[in-house]
């Protein structure tokens, strides 16, 4: 039985019998309007075998909203439009091709028969519209189309090999939109110079292995392996699109760059590059963006893994990218320092308080080499698609918005998860950061569903960003913040262990539902939860574990209970945490994986005018994720306090120090009197008055702490630190 097809929107289709292994099917063949002439002729006897694997190409134009046998149109390579020659029938459009379409490369010469080819010796320059198969080995030659005439020019690559000593062997010169084709089944592969000698020298001119100044698209199935000695593997001046194919690029600088679009909508990809991997890079507002619909991808860049000047869309396809030689290679300071000492080298603050940075490096400044997996300029918009990412900068970076709405992630990075520079909205998907200085950062960061598991040396989440006018200032009761930001999560899972703040917002922290688990620091300059403004919980889980010393509780205006328990020990890591009910149900049993002093818990199983009790040790047979407990049957261990709910925050123990305490982006407005090492430190004397209000602002009279700074001078000074 023959089954039928729908061909629909499509302009362009090339079927080739012999090589892309499907048959013509029942069309006749115009063949007196294959207009080939002689330019240069090649030996027919020497050629029978080539002819005979090159039966016959078909260029199919103008496919209509039909049915057409899928043995005639197995082979769908590009929508785009094509050439429109030869005779027509049933709305196709078929250029019957014998070798006489054939370009040969023989060594160290090319032969052909076709009309609008020029070879001089290896170079080959087409000047026409039409389909050009190139097969063959090219020692020291070149490909050039420079095509005055309007229309398309389709190379088809079967088993092309081709070199240049001097400059590119593939140059696009002139010509409305081209089409290279990889032959299924075919091994393709270019090579350039390590110096050139520009075609072109007043616009430095080809400046890729594959160069082209105009639209390109790279088509098929077969495969191409591109080494870019001088500069760029692949490139385009406008628009490059590529849809299928084994790509396999090697490059001294950006490996794939469409400088006005690159789109990716298939293929396989492998990736070295001492620049970027994938880039589109024009300035223009409207141009410079990257969409990625489907493909494999393999990244190696010493540079931006996949970086637009502009908008970057992925809705699928697989990643693994690497840069800078990875996430082990960056060195930056956070909160805590391995064994408490400062590295020796070149280091400086960074931006937004996010401490140290330093690899034994000058410092870092705006012309510091850029080594972000995927970097956006404006937009970032993640819809699909896997990617695993160990990048030596930021994971993901978008110097304006990030939107994800789908997809998995597996992060390692020496510098920050996810960084958008305005806001940053997670609506679903996978997050796993393994290891990061700060996991997801942006002044206004937004949870709407999905799942997020952090592990950061620094802060897991962290809203820091825009920066207040004095007016700010004072209407946020003369707090010396520099910067502001929301913290708002409305729904999905998110689990954090990190060594500085666990959830840091320079602004409001807003919880409206969802699970949230939160491992803080075991030192008392950082805390589980630390905000500037407000902490509201309205609905959701919450649990933050870890240090005592600069904890922040709930605010009162919560319309969800919680509790903010204190031990005068710390629970040890791998004990358990438990609250039960009055009638002995479990409500809450955790076990954190390190110290923790302190626990803040709320749900909406924390009922007004019931009663709970704590306990601390014994065991529990449910199943934990993430060392959470929510059903099983619990055998007791040490009671440690009961507690009513008479209020929306309840506190219990004394084992607390300066609960209500904090600042922005890590670092702390009251208690930081501990060096590197978390040893006290001395105030001097002259620091007793606060600094200068900023911006010229004058200090407000009567000035008060917000209710979440009001500074506990007794807990302070007889904290219990934890070991």
């Amino acid at each position: 039985m023959r089954r039928k097809i729908a061909a629909i929107s499509l302009t362009v289709l090339l079927t080739i019998p012999s090589i892309f292994g499907c048959s013509s099917g029942n069309k006749q063949i115009d063949n007196e309007n294959n207009n080939t002439t002689q330019n240069n002729t090649a030996d027919s006897s020497s050629d029978k075998s080539d002819e005979s694997s090159l039966k016959s190409v078909a260029a199919v134009t103008e496919i209509k909203e039909e049915e057409y046998d899928e043995e005639d149109f197995t082979r769908v390579l590009v929508s785009e439009s094509g050439s429109d020659s030869g005779s027509v029938e049933d709305g196709v459009s078929i250029l019957q091709s014998t070798a006489e379409n054939t370009i040969y490369l023989k060594g160290d010469l090319a032969e052909t028969s076709m009309q609008g080819v020029n070879i001089d010796t290896t170079a080959v320059t087409i000047s026409l519209p039409g389909i050009y198969i190139i097969t063959g080995t090219l020692n020291d030659g070149q490909i050039l189309v420079d095509c005055q005439e309007t229309g398309t020019v389709q190379l088809v690559f079967y088993n092309a090999d081709i070199s240049n000593s001097t400059n590119s062997p593939v140059f696009i010169k002139n010509c409305k939109k081209t089409l290279l084709v990889l032959a299924e089944n075919s091994v393709n592969s270019l090579s350039d110079a390590s110096e050139y000698t520009y075609m072109d020298a007043e616009n430095e001119e080809p400046s890729a292995c594959l160069f082209s100044k105009d639209d390109l698209v790279i088509c098929g199935s077969g495969s191409l392996t591109v080494n870019g000695n001088f500069n760029n593997g692949i490139a385009s001046k406008d628009t490059l699109k590529i849809t299928g194919g084994i790509i396999t690029v090697t490059a001294q600088n950006n490996a794939i760059k469409g400088k006005d679009c690159l789109m990716i909508t298939g293929g396989s990809f492998t990736v070295t590059s001492k620049g970027d991997g994938l880039k589109s890079d024009n300035s223009d507002a409207s141009l410079g963006y990257v969409s990625i619909s489907d493909g494999n991808f393999t990244i190696n860049s010493e540079e931006d893994g996949i970086q637009a000047e502009s908008m970057l869309k992925v809705t699928g396809g697989t990643f693994d990218i690497t840069t800078g030689e990875g996430a082990g290679t960056s060195a930056v300071m956070g909160g805590n320092m391995p064994n408490g000492d400062i590295p020796e080298g070149n280091f400086e603050m960074r931006d937004r308080g996010k401490g140290w940075d330093f690899d034994n490096q000058s410092s870092e400044t705006e012309d510091t080499t850029s080594m972000k997996g995927i970097k956006a300029g404006t937009v970032m918009v993640i819809s699909g698609g896997s990617f695993d990412i160990d990048s030596k900068d930021d994971a993901f970076h978008s110097n304006g918005t990030f939107d994800m709405s789908g997809g998995t992630m597996l992060i390692a990075t020496g510098d920050d998860g996810i960084h958008a520079d305005d806001t940053l909205t997670i609506t679903d998907g996978d997050i796993k950061i393994t290891q990061c200085y700060e996991g997801i950062e942006s002044p206004d960061i937004i949870f709407n569903g999905g799942t997020a598991h952090i592990k950061a040396s620094d802060d897991g989440i962290n809203a820091a960003g825009g920066e207040l006018t004095s007016s700010d200032n004072q209407n946020k009761m003369g707090m010396m913040s520099s910067s502001t930001g929301t913290l708002t999560i409305n729904n999905g899972y998110i689990y954090v262990n990190a060594s500085g703040d666990g959830l840091d917002s320079n602004g409001d922290l807003i919880i409206n539902g969802g699970t949230v688990i939160v491992e803080g620091p075991t030192d008392s300059g950082n805390s589980a939860i630390d905000y500037e403004y407000e902490f509201e919980i309205n609905g959701g889980y919450l649990l933050a574990s870890g240090s005592a010393g600069m904890i922040e509780s709930v605010s009162s205006a919560s319309k969800q209970n919680s509790v903010t328990a204190f031990f005068n020990s710390s629970v040890n890591a791998d004990g358990i945490f438990t609250v039960l009910d009055s009638k002995g149900e479990l409500i809450m049993a955790f076990t954190p994986s390190k110290l923790s002093q302190c626990f803040i818990f709320s749900s909406t199983e924390l009922a007004s005018g019931e009663t709970y009790t704590i306990f601390t040790g014994g065991s529990c047979d449910g199943t934990p994720k993430d060392g959470l407990y929510t059903e099983g049957n619990y055998t007791a261990g040490t009671e440690f306090e009961s507690f009513t709910v008479n209020e929306s925050v309840t506190t219990v123990g004394s084992g607390g120090m300066g609960q209500n305490m904090g600042g922005p982006g890590g670092m702390k407005n009251h208690g930081g009197k501990r060096d590197f090492n978390g040893n006290e430190m001395e105030i001097p004397e002259n620091m007793e008055e606060p600094p200068e209000m900023p911006n010229g602002a004058e200090k407000p009279e009567n000035m008060k702490l917000p209710e979440n700074k009001q500074n506990n001078a007794e807990n302070l000074n007889n904290s219990n630190e934890i070991a």
